[in-house]
């Protein structure tokens, strides 16, 4: 079963571009232009509604009014990852970002295949968040889950042993 990504029309071109290349990387899409239409699509993953459950929602626009807050709100507290497209002129889209409380940001105009790679992210870092337990959007967090990602074990430990720290507080394997 695919993964389910929202995308708001706020920024039609945008949407279409993206919806197209989620389409292409075989992504079940939905685009939505009303808070409505997105709390519906929200609320079904807690009703147990199958394919129709979103993994990521993709904010192309908007962010600063009030209805994009209210849907950044309903996803956080249904752990939905977000990702948005904030504007070339804004000053610091990472303090934006942060704000409003996006998973994940791109300036506009945003790469399709970028988003897609982004949003592919968005969705198997959730899922390592469901697995581990560790749960966050803090930056201290999400350091932590690309260490995770980026471990060839993936989580596992490769060394069976006793470790000791150093004087600097490096781990070191310790002697026998």
């Amino acid at each position: 079963m695919a993964d389910r990504v929202l995308i708001t029309t706020d920024d039609l071109e945008q949407a279409v571009r993206i919806n197209a290349a989620l389409e292409q990387a075989r992504l079940d899409t939905a685009m939505v232009s009303s808070l409505d239409d997105v709390r519906a699509a929200v609320r079904s993953r807690e009703q147990g509604a199958g394919s129709r459950e979103p993994n990521a929602i993709v904010l192309t626009g908007g962010l600063h009014e009030t209805t994009a807050q209210r849907l950044l709100s309903a996803a956080h507290e249904h752990a939905v990852a977000t990702l948005g497209l904030v504007e070339p002129t804004d000053e610091d889209p990472g303090e934006i970002a942060e704000k409003l409380g996006l998973t994940a940001w791109l300036v506009k105009p945003a790469d399709p295949a970028e988003v897609t790679a982004t949003v592919r992210r968005l969705i198997e870092r959730r899922r390592l968040q469901q697995r581990t337990g560790i749960l966050g959007e803090s930056s201290a967090i999400q350091e932590v889950l690309v260490k995770i990602e980026a471990s060839p074990a993936r989580g596992k430990s490769s060394w069976r042993g006793r470790f000791t720290t150093s004087h600097r507080g490096a781990a070191r394997p310790s002697s026998p």
